[in-house]
């Protein structure tokens, strides 16, 4: 059997302090949620946090969990969540975070990013990825496999076996 890696990285730019504080917070939510924490330490965290959050929180693990790692920190002067995974991610829980951040902070905003899924061995079929495009209101996603149905439409006329592809 084959271990199959889902990898991602990429950053949010934040415009200041206050940003940078939700992000934490609610990063930090999702970490400790996601963990082995006794309840009683969970139920006090979500009381902290405040229902947006809880309702974030509640939806990124709907998206099967949020492993993901994650850094507030400045660059060239520039503050920024990086949000990156070497093995395991989720992008949709990352898709979702991104998205209550634009809802609070962005609305006109857009966050995008790739992935990628490989495989520690050739296995046919297990090396692909796609991308995201998040707005306030719409999550929208790509895969590659969408991509070369796209392109074979376009360009491959008369090879109907891509455009049967899965």
């Amino acid at each position: 059997m084959a271990n199959i890696h889902v990898k991602y990285s990429f950053v949010i730019p934040l415009r200041n302090k206050r940003e940078a504080d939700w992000c934490k917070k609610v990063l930090i939510g999702i970490d400790v949620i996601d963990g082995s924490e006794p309840a009683k330490d969970v139920a006090k965290l979500l009381k902290k946090l405040g229902e947006e959050c809880v309702d974030l929180i509640k939806q990124v693990r709907f998206e099967g969990g949020f492993t993901t790692h994650w850094e507030v920190q400045a660059y060239q002067g520039d503050l920024h969540v990086w949000l990156y995974q070497e093995s395991d991610g989720n992008v949709d829980g990352a898709a979702c975070f991104a998205q209550a951040y634009l809802r609070k902070f962005k609305p006109d905003g857009a966050v995008t990013f790739e992935w990628a899924v490989t495989c520690d061995r050739p296995i046919n079929g297990n090396f692909h990825g796609g991308a995201y495009m998040v707005t306030a209101e719409k999550l929208a996603c790509e895969t590659t496999a969408d991509s070369l149905k796209r392109l074979g439409k376009k360009y491959a006329k008369g090879l109907d076996w891509l455009n049967e592809q899965d």
